[in-house]
């Protein structure tokens, strides 16, 4: 992931990726072809619907990704291409949410996955830590910065 264009608790959240020759996993994997792998695309919808879930508890649980209900590739994604990667908030209860989310390029569809997430307590080692939404990891991707409540506005 490159960076999150928005956070809208409750509702989507919305991440861009560029995909370059230069990435490592492209060269390696597919020399003379070289495209997007399945679980690369997989693992981008996973963060952002992670931090979409994350966002909407105010990040007071650590979100795990606990299961793939649904996946489609629809497109072999090769270089260069700009992705969007979105995700919905189907559902949110006490222990889990499931998301929906999509991945286009020029507005057409690669791929999409219907995902679920656990929420735990707290699992860094004094349990006040989080160890999914580390504070490197906010900080990089400006995710307090982005995120807006259910009605647009900015938090």
């Amino acid at each position: 992931m490159d960076s999150f264009q928005l956070i809208q608790k409750n509702k989507v959240a919305i991440g861009l990726k560029n995909v370059t020759r230069a990435e490592e996993a492209l060269i390696d994997e597919y020399p003379c072809f070289p495209v997007l792998q399945s679980s690369l695309m997989l693992e981008m919808m996973a963060q952002v619907g992670g931090v979409l879930v994350g966002a909407s508890i105010d990040f007071r649980r650590e979100v795990v990704l606990a299961k793939i209900a649904n996946a489609e590739f629809e497109a072999a994604v090769g270089t260069p291409s700009a992705l969007k990667i979105e995700a919905r908030l189907v559902e949110l209860g006490e222990d889990a949410a499931m998301t929906s989310c999509e991945i286009t390029r020029e507005g057409k569809r690669v791929a999409r996955s219907e995902i679920f997430f656990g929420l735990f307590e707290r699992l860094g080692d004094d349990g006040k830590r989080s160890m999914v939404f580390s504070e490197d990891f906010m900080e990089s991707y400006n995710i307090r910065r982005l995120i807006q409540d259910s009605k647009g506005a900015a938090c």
